[in-house]
């Protein structure tokens, strides 16, 4: 039976932790403050987003023969339709945002830093680079987008007036694509991962770890050297209870 690598649920701990803490949209709640925040994520996001089909396509074609689990979540993350990039599009007009300002847009040097990083190592002709950065990259999306979404749903029900309510839903089809959960995709991850064989250490990869650090930067989380320990975060909840 195939295993999750060792060293997974570390990564899981510390992306949610991370991105729950992000300073971006820390004690905004539906405030100007969180369509703000939005905007200038939206803004400097994009220059990620835009790459981002061709990295992963790059490390699908970079795969050998018999990873077909990889194949399969890769064709389906990498977007050729660009399905994915036109819901972002959506988002950034809800944020009042038109194509031609992305395209203007300066990126900041943590945008850069994150894009060079995804770009390293999806181009680098290692598929084993490439999986690792993407596998990290998604996660982290996952759980932003869950510490966003009700942010967002809760301004726009505040402060959404001057909106259509098919505005918002089409604007804010990203974050929720993003917080749902993919039970193929899942399979698929399992698969991918356990072809790699993985499992035998707890330690993060130098890949994983170096896209976390881009990823936390980007996103103002915390940075992995500060985070509790699994420890800390039980007597941090049942304190809570």
């Amino acid at each position: 039976m195939r295993r999750l690598p060792g060293w997974m649920p570390s990564l899981l701990r510390q992306i949610s932790w991370g991105c729950s803490n992000s300073s971006i949209f820390e004690s905004h709640e539906d405030t100007i403050e969180t369509f703000q925040s939005g905007r200038i994520c939206c803004r400097q996001l994009w220059h990620f987003i835009q790459e981002l089909p061709a990295n992963i396509a790059s490390v699908r074609d970079a795969l050998p023969p018999q990873m077909d689990a990889a194949r399969l979540l890769l064709s389906e993350l990498a977007d050729d339709e660009r399905i994915y990039q036109k819901l972002f599009v959506k988002q950034c007009q809800l944020a009042r945002l038109n194509p031609e300002e992305l395209a203007l847009e300066t990126p900041s040097l943590s945008t850069q830093r994150l894009c060079e990083v995804m770009r390293g190592f999806c181009q680098s002709g290692n598929y084993l680079d490439g999986i690792l950065a993407i596998v990290t990259a998604e996660l982290a999306a996952t759980a932003f987008c869950r510490s966003a979404l009700p942010l967002f749903e809760k301004y726009f029900a505040a402060c959404g007036a001057s909106y259509s309510a098919e505005e918002i839903e089409e604007g804010l089809e990203w974050l929720h694509l993003h917080t749902k959960p993919h039970t193929k995709h899942a399979l698929w991850l399992k698969r991918m991962l356990g072809d790699l064989d993985l499992q035998s250490s707890d330690q993060l990869p130098i890949q994983v770890e170096t896209m976390l650090h881009a990823v936390f930067a980007f996103l103002e989380c915390p940075t992995p050297e500060t985070l509790p320990s699994k420890k800390d975060l039980s007597l941090a909840q049942h304190k809570r209870g």
